[in-house]
């Protein structure tokens, strides 16, 4: 599982790198998601932190809370949150826009 992730994110870094975006990733494992990231983006001292967002709904997101949200209350530096499709509800409207319900 590491070194599928590891090679899918070295193909992400070769095409940031051909567009002139140096970058650096980590595959690392356990519970504590955020945790994680608060973690190596203090030991890396890395100069942004990117995460891809669901959007979860519903009670999970109330008790447990979200990954994003904790990441953004405690990283030390800047944050892009991406918003990922979710294929249940992504469709196209007449002009090829996405259109997106959370």
């Amino acid at each position: 599982m590491g070194a599928h992730a590891e090679r899918l994110l070295a193909k992400c870094q070769l095409a940031l790198k051909a567009r002139g975006i140096n970058s650096s990733f980590s595959v690392e494992f356990g519970n504590d998601v955020a945790g994680a990231i608060i973690d190596i983006a203090g030991r890396e001292h890395v100069d942004m932190v990117v995460i891809s967002t669901h959007g979860i709904s519903g009670w999970h997101p109330l008790v447990f809370g979200s990954i994003a949200e904790k990441v953004v209350k405690l990283v030390q530096c800047p944050l892009l949150l991406l918003h990922s499709a979710n294929p249940e509800t992504h469709l196209k409207s007449a002009s090829n826009r996405s259109i997106e319900w959370w």
